[in-house]
């Protein structure tokens, strides 16, 4: 379930990047970074999404800290 909760905040994300809204798309990940950490809940195939978005967003290091996993 936590899973699919991380794929609708990469959904989000995705659409407010298409919507040229940056800061909020990194917002959007971040937040979801926190509530479902990888610890708790760890990161899957379907993160990578996240991470290529976090490299579009110019979020280097955080992008880098998924794949790095």
């Amino acid at each position: 379930m936590c899973l699919s909760h991380r794929r609708l905040f990469i959904q989000l994300a995705f659409q407010l990047w298409k919507e040229n809204k940056k800061e909020e798309a990194v917002n959007a990940l971040d937040y979801c970074e926190q509530m479902i950490p990888n610890y708790n809940v760890p990161h899957d195939s379907s993160s990578q999404a996240m991470a290529e978005l976090y490299y579009q967003l110019g979020e280097k290091e955080k992008g880098d800290q998924i794949i790095n996993i």
